[in-house]
């Protein structure tokens, strides 16, 4: 019986495996073939071939069978044997001698981790220089209509809440802080997170308008007291990416075609070589107001909230005949005259 060198089950071997974790490699390759691509042309360093080195024989095995190349690394190769495959993947996967480039979503906490390992591999820019430059590759799934201002403090009454981040409960004495138009304040990683996490409301057919977490009024003007904190807020959520990145940042006359494999959201003043869909009243754009989407955000919290509230009443209806049986069961003789403590139809309505 077989057994695979990759996932060490039964049944089956290596070049057969469908193991979901190959899937998951694959994904990363495609996106470290765009940040190799990054890494080339800003600092010469090739980014793929390190990346490849972190992987085990088996990983670096089974992308071979994945993408179905005719070279195979073998089951205990040698130093000479892995040098020329990993060099082998590094011009495969890697868009320098390719007309076209394509580009996975690299979302913002995917972008900051490459941007933290180049800043430690090379040493050249500081990690959010690195960032705002590779989140201009990929597009965001939406752009907010917010007003952003760097400011040095941020004076108490100017907060309407306390000295305390109302998501996390965290002092904000020594935090970054982020304080709304509405005067509710937050520290800046958990608006971070709160306007990333809106994303996924967002799609090609409505706008979804962030509202403050505390008190749901639309946010328009963000007061941010940290320069780090105001360069990523602006260059994550304010900022459109830019179509055709890596011709703007070479030094060679050849044009390299761009393909997104999630569009998202384009500005339409930028020019983009993607063609159009055709047009058709079930593709085209909806613009919903802000209320209607507010109530179809806050519609799956209501439902949630009613489903605790009956599955509340439900325990309790259990609870009330649980006592009912007790004290039915448990009145003797002696005291089955005596009145009781507490009624029965009094006990339904604690």
């Amino acid at each position: 019986m077989y057994t695979c060198s990759y996932c060490n089950e039964n049944g089956h071997s290596i070049n057969k495996c469908k193991h979901p974790d190959i899937e998951i490699l694959q994904e990363k390759i495609k996106k470290d073939a765009v940040i190799h691509y990054y890494c080339m042309l800003k600092y010469d360093f090739n980014f793929l071939l390190y990346s490849l080195k972190l992987l085990t024989i088996p990983e670096l095995r089974i992308i071979s069978y994945k993408n179905k190349l005719y070279n195979k690394l073998s089951y205990k190769p040698n130093k000479l044997e892995l040098q020329k495959y990993l060099f082998f993947l590094v011009e495969y996967f890697s868009f320098e001698n390719k007309e076209s480039i394509t580009i996975p979503y690299l979302n913002n906490n995917i972008l900051w981790d490459y941007a933290t390992d180049i800043h430690r591999l090379i040493h050249k820019k500081e990690v959010i220089l690195v960032y705002m430059d590779i989140i201009k590759i990929s597009p965001r799934p939406f752009v907010y209509n917010i007003e952003l201002e760097l400011v040095k403090s941020i004076e108490d009454n100017e907060m309407n809440n306390n000295y305390k981040c109302s998501i996390c409960l965290e002092s904000m004495i020594d935090l970054n802080i982020c304080l709304m138009n509405c005067k509710h304040s937050f520290c800046s990683n958990c608006i971070k997170m709160y306007l990333g996490s809106l994303y996924k409301y967002s799609n090609d057919y409505n706008n979804y308008y962030p509202n403050c977490p505390l008190c749901r009024t639309y946010i328009s003007k963000i007061l941010i007291n940290d320069y780090d904190s105001y360069r990523y807020f602006s260059s994550t959520f304010i900022e459109y990416f830019t179509p055709g990145y890596f011709n703007s940042i070479s030094e060679s006359s050849i044009v390299k075609i761009h393909n997104y494999e999630n569009k998202f959201y384009y500005s339409e003043n930028h020019e983009y070589n993607i063609e159009e869909e055709e047009f058709s009243p079930y593709n085209a754009r909806i613009h919903l107001p802000r209320n209607i989407l507010l109530f179809s955000y806050l519609q799956n919290i209501i439902i949630n909230n009613i489903t605790i509230i009956m599955n509340m009443t439900s325990i309790l209806q259990c609870w009330v005949f649980f006592i009912g049986t007790v004290y039915i069961v448990h009145v003797c003789s002696k005291h089955e005259k005596e009145p009781p403590v507490c009624d029965l139809e009094e006990i339904i309505y604690i």
